[in-house]
């Protein structure tokens, strides 16, 4: 991406994070984040989002225009995948622009493909990394330019881990240690 580009992603949890901080490391793109979790906004501006935005309704999508000029954003990442993080995701794609739909949350769009896709875009899906990808990743961490934050439970207590990531209350990723 060039100076001057925007990145949206949708769902600041552990993943969302992730690509928060690929983003900012790799790419001079304004990056703005958007969860239904104010805890988890609050991580994303500490992993370098430069604007944040709660839930995802009608007034999103006009919140977004506003910080894009009316242009949309050059990348649109969604790590929901509901419906309404589609729909949002979808509109919110500049003419030429990019959108990756990583999140299983098994949402549809109700439109039809043709039309409400990116003009001359381009749209994928990202269902896991290669080891070259992997490797990348290591040397970004052992330089200390992005951090993987994991909450450690022993096995005995998988299901709070569950609950925990369930409410949102997880500031990284849930690691149950046998």
């Amino acid at each position: 991406m060039i100076p001057g580009s925007t990145a949206i992603v949708i769902g600041a949890g552990g993943l969302g994070g992730f690509a928060i901080q690929f983003i900012r490391e790799l790419s001079p793109a304004k990056i703005i984040a958007i969860d239904t979790n104010e805890s988890r906004l609050k991580v994303a501006r500490d992993y370098g989002a430069h604007q944040t935005l709660i839930g995802v309704n009608e007034s999103t999508l006009g919140e977004i225009m506003e910080l894009t000029d009316g242009r949309g954003a050059e990348v649109v990442l969604d790590f929901a995948g509901f419906d309404a993080t589609i729909e949002t995701a979808l509109a919110a794609v500049r003419k030429s622009g990019s959108f990756g739909l990583i999140g299983a949350g098994m949402g549809t769009s109700k439109k039809p493909w043709y039309g409400s896709l990116p003009l001359d875009g381009e749209v994928f899906n990202f269902q896991g990394g290669s080891i070259n990808d992997t490797k990348e990743v290591i040397k970004l961490a052992e330089a200390g330019l992005i951090r993987n934050e994991v909450e450690l439970f022993p096995l005995k207590d998988v299901e709070k881990a569950y609950e925990k990531m369930e409410q949102g209350s997880l500031r990284g990723r849930a690691v149950v240690k046998p």
